[in-house]
């Protein structure tokens, strides 16, 4: 089942609130971000530098030595339904990426291979807008 979010914001910054429990029920499978605006057609939310953008293509971070990027050719940000509501990122680091909003209101996300989030973090709320079926 794929699902898309509803944004407003470019980049996206955090209108942070709490998702119903049962809309976050719902997403138990890895889905992708999509914008639905009358005004932005086809655009996904791809993850970036440590926050998450409409339209700017996905960055990759692979250290010397640990890993061999090249065997990563995906171009898009896949989320994925964690713990206790949360919401992470697939990918192929020990602990994953956590998403969170950040102090400064901003949606972003753990470094790989580093599970820091910054103190006043919010990971238990996770986007605004709304969840639908696509």
């Amino acid at each position: 089942m794929k699902f898309a979010l509803a944004f407003i914001a470019y980049p996206i910054t955090a209108l942070a609130t709490f998702l119903p429990q049962a809309i976050l029920s719902t997403l138990d499978e890895p889905f992708v971000a999509t914008v639905w605006s009358k005004d932005i057609t086809k655009a996904v939310v791809n993850a970036s530098g440590g926050k998450f953008y409409i339209g700017r293509p996905t960055q990759t971070y692979c250290p010397d030595g640990v890993v061999d990027c090249s065997h990563f050719t995906g171009t898009e940000t896949v989320f994925v339904p964690g713990y206790d509501g949360r919401l992470g990122l697939r990918v192929n680091v020990p602990g994953g990426q956590q998403v969170y909003v950040a102090p400064d209101g901003s949606l972003s996300f753990t470094q790989a291979h580093s599970a820091y989030i910054p103190p006043r973090f919010y990971p238990d709320r996770v986007l605004a807008g709304r969840v639908r079926e696509v």
